[in-house]
C-alpha cells in the first residue's frame, strides 16, 4: 500500500503531498520590489514609428526583436538599442505573413507561424531561409528543436465543446504526438455573413497556459489557479496551485477596449462582431495569462487583470512551486503597458504609450529574486 506523507508548514500556509503543493494566498517571503530603471528608449525602427507591438523576444546575445503589427513585420534592435533590421512583411509569398500573431527564436532560426499551416524561416539576420506548409492549422506554443513544438491541439469543428490535447508536432513528418488529455479551452465567438471569427483571449476565456521546465512542461488551465508539471510523454509528475484568490472583474469599458484594436482582413473589426465578442465575454478574468521560468529556475505567473494598464502583476513561485512572492512591473506614473513583458538577465522590455500618447520600446534594468 503507497504510503502519503503530508507535512503542514503552518507559517507558511504551505501544504505538500506527495510533491502536490497547495499555496495559500499569502507568500513566504512577502512583496517583491522589481525596482525597475529606464536604460535606453527607443520610438522607431529606421524611418517607422512603432504604433503596434503585440510580442517582444531577446536572443542569448542580447538582441531584441518585437512584431510590429501596424507594419506586418518584425523589428530587431541590438542590446543598445540601435535599430538593425526588419524581418518578413506582410504578404502571401515566401517570406511574408498572413495573419501572423507570434514568432519563435529556435537556435539560429526566427520561426513565423500563420494562418493555414504555413511557416516562414528567416535567419537573425533577417534573410528570409524557407517555408513550410504543414496543409493544417497548427500553432506553437513552446519550441523543442527547430522541428518539433508542444501545441494545444483542437478540434476545429468543436468550437470550444470538445476535449483537446496537448500535443507534440514533429514538422518533418507533419505529424502530432498526443500526450495529454485537457478540458477544451473557452472561445469567444462572433458571426457576420459567412464568416465566422473564433478568438481565445489568454486574460478572458479559459485556456492551457503552458511553458518548459527544462525537459518538462509546465501548464495550468486558467480558470483555475493549478499547474500540473508533466514530461513528455504526458506522465504527471508534480503539481502546485494557489488557494484563496480573487479573479479579477472585467467592465463593460474595457471589454469593448479589448477589440477595438483587432484588425481583421487588413481593416477594423465590425462593430456588430465587436458586439457579439463582448456579449459572450465573461465579467472577470482569468487567474493568470502566462507562465516564464526565470533566473534559477523561479515560476512567474503573470495575473490577468485587463483594468490595470499601468502595471503587470506577477506571483513568483520557488521551481518546485512554493509561494515566495507577490510582485507588480510597474512602469512610469500616466504611462500604459501596450506589450507582453520579455525578460532577459536583469533586463525588463516593455512597449510602453505615454501620457501624450508616444509609443516607444523601452528597456529597464530590474531587480530579481536570487
Amino acid at each position: 500500500m503507497k504510503k502519503l506523507f503530508i507535512i503542514m508548514f503552518i507559517a507558511f500556509t504551505i501544504s505538500i503531498t506527495a510533491g502536490n503543493i497547495v499555496n495559500q494566498d499569502k507568500p513566504e517571503k512577502g512583496v517583491w520590489d522589481f525596482n525597475l530603471k529606464k536604460v535606453w528608449a527607443v520610438e522607431s525602427g529606421g524611418e517607422e514609428l512603432l504604433i503596434r507591438v503585440g510580442q517582444i523576444r531577446t536572443d542569448p546575445d542580447g538582441n531584441v526583436y518585437l512584431m510590429e503589427r501596424k507594419h506586418g513585420k518584425i523589428f530587431k534592435f541590438d542590446k543598445n538599442g540601435k535599430f538593425v533590421t526588419t524581418i518578413g512583411k506582410r504578404g502571401e509569398g515566401p517570406g511574408e505573413f498572413r495573419m501572423a500573431f507570434s514568432f519563435f527564436i529556435v537556435g539560429e532560426n526566427i520561426i513565423v507561424p500563420s494562418m493555414g499551416g504555413m511557416f516562414q524561416y528567416f535567419g537573425k539576420d533577417g534573410k528570409f531561409r524557407k517555408q513550410v506548409n504543414t496543409g493544417s492549422f497548427v500553432f506553437p506554443r513552446y519550441y523543442l528543436n527547430k522541428n518539433s513544438f508542444v501545441w494545444v491541439k483542437s478540434d476545429s469543428e468543436g468550437r470550444g465543446k470538445k476535449p483537446e490535447m496537448i500535443s507534440i508536432y514533429d514538422m518533418n513528418t507533419k505529424k502530432s504526438e498526443d500526450i495529454k488529455t485537457i478540458s477544451p479551452e473557452e472561445l469567444l465567438t462572433a458571426q457576420k455573413g459567412g464568416m465566422v471569427l473564433m478568438i481565445k483571449d489568454s486574460q478572458t476565456t479559459a485556456g492551457v497556459i503552458l511553458t518548459l521546465q527544462g525537459k518538462d512542461i509546465i501548464y495550468g488551465k486558467s480558470d483555475k489557479y493549478k499547474f500540473m508539471k508533466i514530461n513528455l510523454k504526458g506522465k504527471e509528475l508534480s503539481s502546485f496551485s494557489l488557494e484563496g484568490r480573487k479573479r479579477k472583474s472585467i467592465s463593460e469599458k474595457f471589454k469593448r477596449k479589448r477589440f477595438e484594436n483587432i484588425s481583421l482582413n487588413g481593416g477594423r473589426m465590425p462593430k456588430d462582431m465587436i458586439d457579439q465578442m463582448i456579449k459572450g465575454m465573461p465579467d472577470v478574468a482569468t487567474f493568470f495569462s502566462r507562465i516564464f521560468i526565470g533566473k534559477n529556475g523561479l515560476n512567474y505567473v503573470f495575473i490577468s487583470d485587463l483594468e490595470n494598464e499601468g502595471g503587470r502583476e506577477v506571483d513568483i513561485f520557488s521551481p518546485d512551486g512554493k509561494y515566495l512572492y507577490r510582485g507588480e512591473i510597474k512602469v512610469e506614473d500616466g504611462s500604459k503597458i501596450r506589450s507582453p513583458i520579455a525578460f532577459h538577465e536583469n533586463s525588463i522590455y516593455i512597449f510602453v504609450e505615454d501620457e501624450e500618447g508616444e509609443s516607444s520600446l523601452i528597456k529597464y534594468k530590474a531587480d530579481f529574486p536570487e
